[in-house]
């Protein structure tokens, strides 16, 4: 699945560690997890939003935002990187996934 990606400009906060890219017939896309952060929701299912802040990407599931989750939202540095997309690919997040069953 491949979305766009948005921008703005704010202060970065802590992150989950570097995103991680590959280059498409269109330009560069950004990988993100196919899960939330608490484990909880396949976000492609329970909607997600996805925003590049000053060296920052957010992915957001928006099911935990509307549950009032405090972990709702993953954080990695680009270093100035953007993306044309995003696609989703747990690969390089494997270490950060957790076992929690889906909702």
């Amino acid at each position: 699945m491949t979305t766009r990606v948005t921008s703005s400009d704010t202060e970065a906060q802590q992150t989950h560690g570097p995103a991680h890219y590959r280059t498409a017939g269109h330009g560069h896309q950004v990988l993100v997890p196919t899960r939330c952060p608490s484990g909880l929701h396949q976000l492609s299912a329970t909607g997600y939003r996805i925003y590049e802040t000053d060296r920052t990407l957010h992915v957001t599931c928006q099911s935990c935002v509307t549950d009032d989750r405090p972990n709702h939202t993953w954080t990695f540095t680009t270093d100035g990187r953007q993306a044309e997309s995003a696609e989703f690919n747990n690969t390089p997040y494997a270490h950060l996934l957790t076992d929690t069953p889906l909702a």
